[in-house]
């Protein structure tokens, strides 16, 4: 009886090593997240993004603000992470490149995941 229990046991433990070491990343979030600025403090420097703490935003990423102009794609600025708002849908972003001024509500937010 043994035996016929041991081949399930065996593939369940495989599973679970192969989760272990291939599947680590299964609930963190994607290398690149798009969002959308919904909010501009140009007296303030810094814009608020569309993407927050469920989304798996915070200060592990780099913040590219970009405009997309006909099929050309223009860098507005970058910006640097500094707080959730909004019960943490959204994030505020301190502007450290580029005219906060210049931005605009529906500018594309690149984030990508620091390495």
């Amino acid at each position: 009886m043994s035996s016929s229990i041991r081949p399930g046991i065996m593939n369940i433990k495989l599973m679970s090593l192969a989760l272990l070491c291939c599947g680590a990343n299964l609930w963190s979030a994607p290398e690149e997240i798009e969002a959308k600025v919904v909010y501009v403090d140009a007296k303030n420097g810094f814009v608020a993004i569309s993407k927050g703490k469920a989304d798996g935003l915070g200060a592990g990423f780099d913040f590219e603000i970009v405009r997309k102009a006909g099929d050309r794609t223009i860098q507005v600025g970058t910006g640097r992470f500094e707080k959730y708002l909004g019960r943490d849908l959204m994030s505020k972003l301190i502007v450290d490149d580029g005219t906060v001024g210049a931005m605009k509500i529906d500018d594309l937010v690149i984030c990508r995941r620091k390495v």
